[in-house]
């Protein structure tokens, strides 16, 4: 009994070691098997990378469309229509959706205020235009596009912290100017959350106004 398992251990030993033996082809099986295998690999993750990238895509086009691009197209396409309202007293030009056709416009003034040994006081006024929605009314109010009207020298004071606007810790933000007025938008104009806020976020984060 010994024996045959000695016999059988001796075979065994044979096959492993015997350089002549090989029970795997010259290993060229292995070295294909590996190539396969990094093959495959890469080919599996250019495949996933390119659905990703797909998909990607179309999500952002998606994404693109719903935050209102196709206004900024037609705003750069003249054959689109786009409602404009010009201003010749300050000298600007506003453009918006077709939507906006039928807006009505109001003018009021923007106050700005110093402090003295006598507290604070009125110290500048500008002019301030809003822009209004066709829908708007005093049951339901909608959001305006407001603009503000500031002299060069106005503004220059303004940035230098003669005078302050409103209790917002931030001042207006400066859409255009031409040789005599900066056109701003006032701080904190949609804190209100009215109707239609956030279509004239998107309006505005066009650009849609040029001095002349």
């Amino acid at each position: 009994m010994t024996g045959r398992k000695n016999r059988t251990f001796g075979t065994v030993h044979k096959l492993l070691y015997n350089k002549n033996i090989d029970i795997f082809p010259k290993m060229g099986v292995l070295k294909n098997m590996k190539k396969y295998s990094i093959n495959t690999v890469l080919t599996s993750f250019a495949m996933i990378m390119a659905i990703a990238i797909g998909f990607f895509a179309i999500h952002k086009q998606i994404d693109t469309l719903a935050s209102g691009s196709l206004y900024a197209t037609s705003l750069s396409n003249p054959s689109r229509a786009v409602t404009i309202y010009t201003n010749r007293q300050y000298n600007f030009k506003i453009s918006m959706p077709e939507n906006w056709k039928n807006y009505s416009i109001k003018e009021s003034e923007w106050i700005g205020t110093t402090i003295n040994s006598e507290g604070e006081i009125p110290s500048e006024k500008g002019a301030l235009i809003y822009i209004r929605h066709p829908l708007w009314t005093e049951a339901s109010p909608r959001q305006d596009i407001p603009i503000m009207i500031f002299t060069l020298d106005q503004w220059k004071n303004l940035q230098a912290n003669k005078y302050h606007i409103g209790a917002a810790p931030i001042g207006p933000m400066e859409l255009d100017r031409n040789k005599d007025y900066v056109f701003a938008l006032p701080a904190r104009y949609n804190f209100a959350f009215l109707t239609g806020y956030d279509e004239v976020a998107q309006i505005l984060a066009r650009k849609p106004l040029k001095a002349l």
